[in-house]
């Protein structure tokens, strides 16, 4: 298995076609590997429904693992789209979107018209939008990123997994980070559905 990216303070970035089911079990390198909308592959495991909490949405400073695949200053300030998705108010995952100047000059209005609903509504019904690579990452306890990702939530794992993922909109890049959260697996195995997923 060969890392990809490792800049980033205990992050290990991975191709996503060496991730193996024995690193992180089935049920997640299913959801890792999900080539569509991870909110519609998700949906399966809450019966109440997914919903949305927007936790912001502004220019900020990017991490080291925001810029790594995007071609742009790492210093440029870039809006940054922040998502809990949740199942039963618990969150399961952390959603982080990357728009650099340029990307953000071009998606402005569909950013406007999405208010509560997830990225992938947009990016999985546009014909004209392809997604350039998917990497999977084990975001370890001293990154920023594992920080952002746990913040105001209890319980705290030696790690997590995620993936990030490159689209490309009107000529211009856009990263999806989806972090994994604890609260996952637990509503994976209360479903019932584990076992056929």
């Amino acid at each position: 298995m060969t890392a990809i990216g490792a800049s980033a303070l205990n992050n290990i970035w991975l191709d996503r076609d060496h991730l193996q089911s024995r690193r992180c079990g089935r049920e997640l390198q299913s959801a890792l590997t999900c080539p569509g909308s991870l909110t519609e592959h998700l949906s399966q495991y809450c019966d109440r429904g997914l919903t949305l909490q927007l936790l912001g949405e502004q220019w900020q400073s990017p991490l080291a693992d925001d810029v790594e695949n995007l071609p742009m200053d790492p210093k440029q300030r870039c809006f940054i789209r922040e998502i809990h998705l949740a199942c039963a108010q618990q969150p399961l995952i952390y959603g982080r979107s990357l728009f650099p100047r340029a990307t953000y000059a071009h998606c402005r209005g569909q950013l406007d018209r999405l208010g509560q609903r997830p990225m992938g509504e947009w990016l999985f019904s546009d014909p004209h939008i392809y997604r350039q690579f998917t990497q999977i990452g084990r975001i370890g306890r001293r990154s920023r990123l594992y920080e952002r990702a746990l913040s105001g939530l209890p319980h705290r794992p030696d790690m997590l997994w995620g993936r990030r993922s490159v689209f490309i909109v009107s000529a211009q890049p856009l990263l999806v980070l989806e972090i994994f959260l604890p609260a996952l697996i637990t509503c994976i195995h209360t479903s019932g559905k584990s076992k056929t997923s």
